[in-house]
């Protein structure tokens, strides 16, 4: 039995005497194991202990079953929610979690609150989009539906988040390749001094950053010269280099480089680091 009594919810004020505009006044709702269909968004944020940073419940009361769920310990309103309450939020692209599958997320509910073993729970995450004919619900639940771009000079973090890197140098993609082929098999030499630049402190480091330094600085983006943008600081370029833009082009399935001297210059081996 769910019991709420003139629930009222306002906006925080700066200042920590008064609690501002209220945005839900007076709200009440009594039902007994049945959906209740709440006004305002609001309603449901407050009774579920969900609302936004800067909102505060003001008045009334919540009771679940007599349990008074505004005075209820955090603890404890983790284990009413997804068991003896539940919210849909109006817009489910940004209340699930793109860091992990529809399915563990269905999944942790039934374990927390079920009991259910990793197999089972997996077993039923299925079964709930298709008892609502959601098609493939197979691969939907096992699917995850986040591509992020990690943007950063350092390769050492991107290395930490990233399954594939793909090098730029004044806009253009010179290298790309999975993390684990980049780090041991780079191939452009303005891949070389970032690796060095990422690898762990010591002697072997110092030696490839002084053997790889990157010297002067990187030509016009308003005017770039015709050939490769990195031709001007590298020390392997020939005329065709700066004469020439090489295209990204594959040297296997995995693995792409722009360079005209890609597989003529000897690759340093990173494999050590």
């Amino acid at each position: 039995m769910l019991e709420v009594e003139n629930l009222g919810v306002a906006i925080k004020r700066h200042s920590r005497s008064s609690a501002g505009e209220a945005v839900v006044q007076g709200s009440s709702h009594h039902g007994a194991r049945r959906r209740i269909r709440m006004r305002q968004e609001h309603d449901c944020a407050g009774i579920m202990g969900l609302l936004p940073p800067g909102f505060v419940v003001i008045d009334g009361r919540i009771l679940l079953a007599g349990e008074n769920v505004l005075t209820t310990s955090p603890k404890r309103l983790r284990a009413l929610r997804g068991n003896a309450m539940s919210m849909i939020f109006q817009e489910p692209m940004t209340a699930l979690n793109p860091l992990y599958t529809v399915g563990d997320q269905i999944a942790e509910v039934l374990r927390v609150h079920r009991g259910l073993g990793r197999a089972d729970a997996s077993e039923q995450a299925v079964a709930f989009p298709k008892a609502v004919q959601i098609p493939a619900a197979d691969q939907r639940v096992h699917a995850r539906g986040l591509t992020y771009i990690f943007i950063s000079h350092d390769l050492g973090v991107i290395q930490q988040f990233c399954d594939e890197i793909a090098v730029m140098y004044l806009g253009k993609i010179v290298e790309q390749a999975p993390v684990s082929i980049l780090f041991t098999e780079p191939r452009h030499p303005y891949t070389w001094p970032l690796i060095a630049a990422a690898a762990p402190p010591g002697p072997l480091r110092d030696a490839l950053k002084k053997r790889y330094l990157v010297k002067g600085g990187p030509p016009s983006p308003v005017d770039p010269p015709p050939g490769c943008r990195f031709a001007q600081r590298c020390p392997f370029a020939v005329e065709r280099c700066r004469q020439i833009l090489p295209q990204l082009g594959a040297i296997n399935i995995d693995h792409s480089v722009a360079c005209h001297l890609a597989g003529k210059i000897e690759v340093p081996d990173f494999a050590a680091l």
